[in-house]
């Protein structure tokens, strides 16, 4: 089992079905979106950055320069029809808020033209918001051999996420240890838990992550120390490098005011 495939079990764990009352009346939810790190999935649509465009320039003039990162281009519908609305995406940054109201899942598309020059949409990923989810973070996770994204929803809000606290989320295939500051915690795959971020004077976290080897024996096997405002609200990923089982590594995201 890879990343993907824990993102995939966390992705139908977290689906929850509410039925209203009222069908006519959905709910209005909030989401940002954060862009997992890599390379964008083969055959999406980017959008061209100022940077991008200065190169392009440049390699014309016979200056040869690696290719800069340009952020996919991911659309969806407000009120799950009519209206487009283009999601300001930039790599490994948390997009500003949107949000979203209808019963349907939330759709990502792209729309692409077509041969008699009108336009299709081309789906990159659809994630069931639970109406009683104030807020998410969508963290979208580029598929390898096809387009598109798998969607893994966070519950962001002040009550997923309370200030002066992380949520802790273990992205691995296995079980894992963390001492975050003097709080000891243990996760399976696929489980958080909220840990203190520690006192107001502390501006640094202290993060450290065990995990067994081979012969089931617990080995630590990544430390950090992360600079952390003491009154956030932050999600802390752990996961592992692709193509190494043994490197394990954190990732903390800062999760902005309501």
């Amino acid at each position: 089992m890879n990343l993907r495939s824990i993102f995939l079990a966390l992705f139908f764990t977290s689906l929850s079905v509410v039925h209203a009352e009222d069908e006519k009346a959905h709910p209005v939810v909030s989401f940002r979106i954060y862009l997992w790190p890599g390379e964008n999935p083969p055959g999406v649509q980017t959008v061209p950055t100022p940077d991008s465009n200065a190169a392009s320039n440049k390699e014309e003039d016979g200056i040869d320069f690696m290719d800069p990162y340009e952020p996919p281009l991911i659309e969806y519908c407000p009120t799950g029809e009519g209206e487009t609305v283009q999601i300001k995406a930039e790599a490994q940054r948390i997009s500003p808020l949107y949000e979203y109201s209808s019963s349907d899942p939330l759709t990502f598309f792209q729309e692409v033209s077509t041969s008699n020059n009108s336009f299709s949409r081309k789906t990159l990923g659809k994630i069931g918001l639970p109406p009683n989810q104030k807020q998410s973070l969508l963290i979208f996770y580029p598929k390898s051999e096809s387009t598109g994204y798998d969607i893994f929803p966070v519950d962001s809000s002040q009550r997923g996420i309370p200030a002066g606290k992380s949520r802790v989320y273990n992205l691995t295939t296995t079980p894992v240890a963390c001492l975050f500051n003097q709080q000891s915690i243990r996760l399976e795959p696929g489980e958080s838990e909220l840990a203190e971020l520690g006192p107001n004077q502390d501006f640094s976290v202290t993060i450290r992550i065990g995990a067994p080897n081979e012969e089931g024996k617990w080995r630590e096997r990544y430390a950090q120390r992360l600079r952390i405002p003491p009154e956030a609200s932050i999600l802390t990923l752990i996961y592992r490098k692709s193509g190494n089982r043994n490197a394990y590594r954190v990732t903390a995201l800062e999760i902005p005011e309501e």
